[in-house]
Parts: C-alpha cells; sequence; structure tokens
C-alpha cells in the first residue's frame, strides 16, 4: 500500500533517532552512523513521488530499457538539467544535482561578496560553511538546507519554521539569541538558508576543553545568558526544543549565543509550523522524557528540563547523563530536571527567578564566616529553608561533628511540620540530606568527645525523618536500616520500641518490606523485644525474616 511522505519521513526520521542514541549522539549532530543516516535519506528521496514532469518519466524508461546510466547521465548534465538518475535492480532513482540553479531567479545577496572558506559540517538535515569578507576579516557561518531534502516538503517547511522563529526573535535584538543577517527560501530556485555570524567554540567543546581551569561566577555567567535568551523565547511562547551544550554558541568575550531552533515552535504562528508530526527529539542527554516519546507532547517545563541539564554540565563538565551526584545547585537541577514535568518550573522565567535566588544564597553562603551548621543556627534569627539547606551540604565540621552538624540538625528539625516544610523546598533533594545525615551519624559513633546518651536522641530524630518522607520510599529504606543498627546492633531499648511498633502496625511500605527483609537477616542482630510481634498479623517477606533470625540467635 502506497505511503505518504509525511508518514515515510516520520519512519525515516524515527530510525535515525535509533541510530543516533545507539552512537551516543544526537539528531543534530553527525554520528558514526553517517552512512546508515544518507542511506536512510535516499531511500526516502527513492519512495517519495517527486512528481517529475513527462519527460522526465521517458527518460526514466529510456534507461529502464538501455541501461545506458553513463550516456543518459552525460545527456542530463550537457543540458543543465538539475538531476541524476542511477540504475538499481531495474529500478530508476532520481537525485537533485547540486549547484544546478536557474541564476535568473536568484536575488542579489551579501553572499556574492563572500569567499567560501571550508567544508561544510553536516547534521542530519542541513549543513553549515564557513564564509569570509575579505575585505573586512568578518567571519561568517551559512545554513543550508542539505540538497537531498530540496524536495521534501517536510524539512522545506521545518528549515522555514527556523527561519521565521529566528526572524522573530531577532526583532528583539537580544544579545544572547544568534544574530540573522540574511537568509532566503525560495522555491522557484531551491535556496534554503540563512547567514549567521561565524561562532569559534561551541559551549559542550568549549567547557571540555578549560573546564579544570573555570571560575564559578564565569559558569553561572554563561548560564545566565542561555536563560536570558531562553526566558525571551517563553516570553513570545516560543519553544526550543534542542536545548544542548552543542547548540550553545560561544562568540567574542565568551558572549553567548543560542541557536538551532530547527525544532523550535511558535505558538503564535500555527500556521507556518509545516507537518506538526515530524519526529525527532533534540539531543539525546538534553531532552525531557514526554518530549522522546512524542516531539508535540514537548511543553516550556520541556525546554526547562533541558536547561536543568545544561546548568548541570555548565557546572561540572561531566556529560548530563545523570544529574543527582552534584551537591551545589542541586535542588534547582533537580526540580527542573523531574521525570514527571508537573512538578518542574513552569518556564524559564520562573526557572530564572530561581536560579538568581539560589545564586545570591550561595555567594552569600560563600563569602560569610559562617562555615558550620552550628554557626549558621547561632548567627540566624532568621532564615529560610534552601539557604539551611546550602549550608547542610557543605557539611563543614570546625571542631566535632556531632557539635557542628548532627545536633543543630535535630534542633532546627525539631518536628514533623518543621521536617515537612523542608521537604517542601528541597523536594528530592532529601535523598542527599538523609544520605549525608546517615553518613555522619557512622562517623561520630566511631568518634569520641560525645554523649553517648544521644543515641536515643538520633534514634527519635530518624524517626521523625520516616514518619515525614512517605512520598520518598527510597529514603525510608534508608531510615529503617538506620533504626535497625540502632536498635539492634546499639541495644537502644527505646529505639527498639520504635521499630517494633512500625512492623507490628504495618508502617512498613510494600515497596520497600522485601529489602528491609533482606537487611535485617543479613544483620543476624536479634533482640527479645521482637517476641512482642504478632507474627500472623504481618507480611510474609518480614515474618519469614524475623522467625529466621530468632532461629539464629536462639
Amino acid at each position: 500500500m502506497k505511503q505518504d511522505e509525511e508518514e515515510i519521513t516520520f519512519y525515516a526520521w524515527s530510525l535515525q533517532n535509533q541510530l543516533a542514541a545507539l552512537g551516543k549522539t544526537s539528531p543534530s549532530q553527525r554520528g558514526p552512523y553517517d552512512y546508515l543516516i544518507d542511506d536512510i535519506s535516499r531511500a526516502v528521496s527513492h519512495i517519495t513521488n517527486r512528481e517529475f514532469p513527462i519527460t522526465m518519466d521517458a527518460i526514466g524508461l529510456l534507461l529502464s530499457i538501455t541501461e545506458e546510466e553513463e550516456a543518459i547521465n552525460n545527456f542530463l548534465t550537457e543540458n543543465d538539467i538539475g538531476y541524476y538518475c542511477s540504475l538499481d535492480k531495474g529500478i530508476v532513482n532520481w537525485y537533485y544535482r547540486e549547484g544546478v540553479i536557474d541564476a535568473s531567479k536568484i536575488l542579489p545577496s551579501i553572499l556574492d561578496r563572500l569567499t567560501n572558506r571550508g567544508r561544510p559540517r553536516n547534521g542530519f538535515f542541513a549543513q553549515v560553511t564557513q564564509y569570509e569578507d575579505t575585505e573586512t576579516n568578518r567571519k561568517y557561518a551559512l545554513k543550508r538546507l542539505k540538497s537531498e531534502f530540496n524536495q521534501n516538503e517536510v524539512y522545506r517547511r521545518r528549515f522555514r519554521r527556523e527561519i521565521i522563529i529566528l526572524s522573530r526573535l531577532n526583532e528583539m535584538k537580544h544579545p544572547n539569541v544568534i544574530p540573522l543577517i540574511e537568509s532566503r527560501y525560495n522555491e522557484d530556485s531551491n535556496e534554503y538558508w540563512y547567514l549567521m555570524p561565524f561562532a569559534p567554540n561551541n559551549l559542550h567543546d568549549y567547557i571540555k576543553k578549560y573546564n579544570n581551569n573555570l571560575e564559578l561566577d564565569f559558569r553561572l555567567s554563561l548560564f545566565n545568558q542561555i536563560l536570558d535568551a531562553i526566558e525571551l523565547a517563553h516570553s513570545m511562547d516560543i519553544l526550543h526544543r534542542d536545548l544542548s551544550a552543542h547548540n550553545v554558541l560561544l562568540y567574542e568575550n565568551n558572549q553567548v549565543w543560542v541557536s538551532d531552533f530547527g525544532l523550535g515552535k511558535d505558538f503564535t504562528n500555527l500556521s507556518n509550523q509545516g507537518y506538526s508530526s515530524v519526529p525527532g527529539y533534540g539531543s539525546m542527554m538534553y531532552v525531557a522524557p514526554e518530549q522522546q516519546d512524542n516531539l508535540e507532547n514537548a511543553t516550556k517545563k520541556s525546554d526547562v528540563y533541558s536547561l536543568g541539564k545544561l546548568l548541570y554540565f555548565i557546572l561540572t563538565g561531566r556529560d548530563p547523563r545523570i544529574t543527582n551526584d552534584i551537591h551545589m545547585f542541586s535542588s534547582l537541577i533537580n526540580k527542573a530536571t523531574l521525570f514527571d514535568p508537573e512538578g518542574r518550573y513552569e518556564d524559564a522565567v520562573q526557572f530564572k527567578d530561581e536560579f538568581l535566588k539560589y545564586k545570591s544564597l550561595y555567594e552569600k553562603v560563600n563569602s560569610s564566616l559562617v562555615r558550620t551548621v552550628s554557626d549558621f543556627v547561632l548567627q540566624k534569627n532568621e532564615f529560610d529553608w534552601l539557604e539551611f539547606h546550602e549550608i547542610v551540604l557543605k557539611a563543614e565540621i570546625n571542631e566535632h561533628v556531632y557539635y557542628d552538624f548532627l545536633d543543630p540538625i535535630s534542633d532546627v528539625l525539631s518536628d514533623t511540620n518543621k521536617i515537612q516544610g523542608y521537604i517542601s523546598v528541597v523536594g528530592n533533594d532529601i535523598h542527599k540530606f538523609i544520605d549525608l545525615y546517615v553518613s555522619k551519624l557512622h562517623e561520630c559513633y566511631h568518634s569520641v568527645g560525645w554523649p553517648f546518651s544521644s543515641l536515643n536522641s538520633f534514634g527519635y530524630f530518624l524517626h521523625r525523618l520516616y514518619e515525614s518522607t512517605a512520598d520518598y520510599p527510597t529514603c525510608r529504606l534508608i531510615l529503617l536500616k538506620e533504626l535497625w543498627y540502632l536498635a539492634a546492633d546499639s541495644d537502644q531499648w527505646a529505639i527498639q520500641d520504635i521499630v517494633v511498633n512500625l512492623i507490628q502496625h504495618n508502617k512498613i511500605p510494600d515497596k520497600i518490606q522485601l529489602d528491609f527483609s533482606i537487611h535485617i537477616i543479613e544483620s543476624n542482630k536479634y533482640f527479645n523485644k521482637l517476641d512482642k510481634i504478632n507474627l500472623s498479623a504481618i507480611s510474609g517477606a518480614l515474618k519469614n525474616a524475623i522467625l529466621e533470625l530468632k532461629g539464629k540467635n536462639s
């Protein structure tokens, strides 16, 4: 059954994305699968109806009968016919001949005085070539639709959309959007290109090269410029949908230019969108999950996800496959890159507001004489949870981990209401807090100079955290394991009562019961208060674990 052009292109583009994923690259980069991608492009060209005139059909028929491919192509060349053909197993395939355009239809252009300075860099559907004005020594970059897509309505429309979006953004003369010097979209002459200033670096290559020498202030200034550009786009109801470190350019004096709006969407100009079903979803490590499923699912929150990944890359120099291994700006990044878009910032405007708040707090924390959590609590009559969180994650110790870190934290988070208020601000970063707190507990256990009577206080605080983290089962598992340690290994009777109560009243979620059961078996520690549990009223895994422990210790 014959498929239409859009459907064919859909499958070709989907396959190209899969190949790019295997190569750990993106559809906007040329990866190790160029030859396969070109095959896909040719396949689309072969099966797309080009609506050639009867003359071309006749020439194709002549080729299929005579098989004189060279002679026919010579004829096409001599007569300036802008195509050449090939014969493959009786099938005639037509290709557009690069450079054969009716010159009478080409309008004067700045390109007429520029000199080509190198081979083009190829993307999936466009190529970029460097040009130079020999009189002024200014360098330019020309982005042109690849010739094999000149007859492809889907990609022509996509390229046109990019020009339209850049034109709208350039009307605002924003310093962080790539300037559009000149553009051409002319179907009569097969001209599809736009000209921009040449930028010597992209953000990815620059950070990778100089990562060890970049100051924090400089990194934050780079990200601030990116935010400014996307804030403008979002305020104009324009999505980027392909934000990555490769699509951010660095010009003179490290001025940032956001570029490559090829996947962009302009909600105020829907009539110019072309085929909305064109797949492709941006650079692999930066793209939001909902956009991977379908490009049309992308919203401003999808750009926010990419911005979170960009901030992580700028701060660490590491590709953002994961983003939960950073302490600096961690709550901001984690909220921006949540799997569920509902939990993210609404758009770049809100993200920028929060970024500036974090930046201000971080500068305040690092410039003040406050070093430890204890210093912070003693010197601050009023503070917000975000400021407290930044100090906690620094985890600096002046004299002793108990007095400088553990004890002041439990004083600040003295009840479940305060803990829940803290969690409402830091969100998923509560995982980092709990991991850090438990590691510092063990540091304290193996030290001297602190009141051992505080073991029960530790247990009470862990229990408050447990009661407040119902939405974070992995956090609850960590807390349960630590409560078990205090109850079984440290033989704290009051904490044993807490553990028994949690088990007896089925307060251990199903999601973590098996892991907790395995943990207590591996601990090989039993305490007599476990005998109070009515085993017939609890689940099989926990019941079996307690019975096995009792048997081992009887």
